[in-house]
């Protein structure tokens, strides 16, 4: 859906998941897996921990990646990302 709509362009890929973004199989699953592991019982925990991950990977660690060249984006801006 991403590539449809041009949200946003992967310059640098592993060969095997070339057609795939690092959204999909990167820090936003796996830190999402990782603090669901870590906080189960409590939902509310799980939920504050997810998003201050998310905000962090969004508007610190994203525009690092597209610093260094790894992907870009074109109609998706920070708070679009979160």
């Amino acid at each position: 859906m991403a590539k449809r709509y041009d949200w946003w362009e992967v310059n640098q890929t592993l060969f095997f998941l070339e057609d795939m973004t690092p959204f999909v199989f990167g820090v936003f699953f796996v830190g999402t897996l990782l603090i669901f592991y870590f906080t189960y019982p409590g939902f509310w925990t799980f939920f504050i921990l997810n998003a201050i991950f998310d905000l962090f990977q969004a508007y610190i660690m994203s525009p690092f990646f597209q610093r260094l060249g790894i992907y870009e984006m074109h109609s998706v801006n920070a708070f679009q990302l979160f």
